[in-house]
């Protein structure tokens, strides 16, 4: 069979990245896994950087812990890898659960871990990534109070640097599809105000019509943070990424800001869908070829249409 091959290329500074899934500031085996991901071409880390690590008492940073983290900050720079930070909030501290003041739709402890976190890692980072509120996602209320500590936070990093992006991550849910059919727009009406450099969305096919349903014909730049490979592993063919490139890619023909895709992949891996991955890393492209091993049916007779 003749081998037929599709490339569909991105912009020259589009981020190829890895979402690792796990901590790697202090882990012994970070510079070999550094040297890997260069070896292949990827140019872009994701790093959520756990509230609880940092600030174990509060008010009160683990000096050591933060040293290792500047340390790791400095070797990804070095090595020409563009890190992109995300604070975990998810990761809450003990005193955190143990504060009788707490209240649990303003969640306003941690501001100080995130201007701490800007402050110490602004020297290497290029983007920030800040969680949308997942449990109070449709309440009124809670969502603008999320959205007026966005803004401060957004407008505290850029009177640090102006070249600093500090975009918003949108929860799972997002784009994904209900009884009625596709999300309303009402819902996600906030996005189309809040005052972020870009969104940060899970990769899933159906984000490109839900977009499209908030936005309409507007644009906002985006950044893919996961492909599901972390949440997947089992999945055997490469189907799950080759989808999402294309259409990422799509949106990219479309006009709008595409800033980069983030895999969970290994690399390198004997996994399918990890090794297109970096194919696409090597060549700056969603490259497809009919002679892939775990191709679908329906990718083969596209490549052949």
């Amino acid at each position: 069979m003749k081998t037929i091959t599709a490339s569909y290329n991105f912009p020259p500074e589009f981020l190829w990245g890895i979402d690792p899934g796990k901590n790697l500031s202090e882990d012994p085996g970070n510079t070999a896994f550094l040297f890997q991901l260069r070896e292949n071409n990827v140019n872009a880390l994701l790093l959520k950087i756990p509230w609880n690590k940092c600030e174990p008492l509060k008010g009160h940073f683990d000096e050591a812990y933060i040293e290792s983290l500047r340390s790791f900050l400095g070797r990804v720079k070095t090595r020409g890898i563009e890190p992109v930070i995300i604070p975990d909030t998810t990761q809450i501290p003990a005193w955190q659960n143990l504060d009788p003041g707490r209240n649990d739709e303003e969640s306003s402890g941690f501001d100080s871990f995130y201007r701490y976190l800007i402050e110490i890692s602004i020297p290497y980072a290029k983007y920030y990534g800040i969680y949308c509120p997942r449990g109070s996602l449709f309440k009124k209320k809670t969502i603008h109070q999320a959205l007026g500590r966005f803004t401060e936070l957004s407008a505290y990093v850029h009177s640090i640097s102006d070249r600093v992006k500090v975009g918003l991550v949108l929860p799972d849910e997002f784009g994904e599809k209900k009884s009625s059919g596709w999300i309303l727009k009402n819902e996600y009406d906030f996005l189309r105000t809040a005052e972020a450099d870009f969104l940060g969305l899970r990769a899933d096919e159906n984000v490109y019509a839900a977009l499209r349903s908030v936005f309409g014909s507007g644009r906002k730049p985006v950044m893919i943070l996961s492909d599901g490979t972390v949440e997947n592993p089992d999945q055997e063919t490469e189907d799950l990424t080759a989808d999402n490139l294309y259409t990422y890619w799509r949106f990219y023909q479309e006009g709008w800001p595409i800033l980069g895709y983030f895999s969970g992949a290994d690399l390198p891996s004997d996994q399918n869908s990890h090794n297109l991955y970096a194919v696409c890393c090597k060549n700056n492209a969603f490259r497809i070829s009919t002679d892939m091993p775990g191709l679908s049916e329906k990718w083969l007779r596209f490549l052949k249409d």
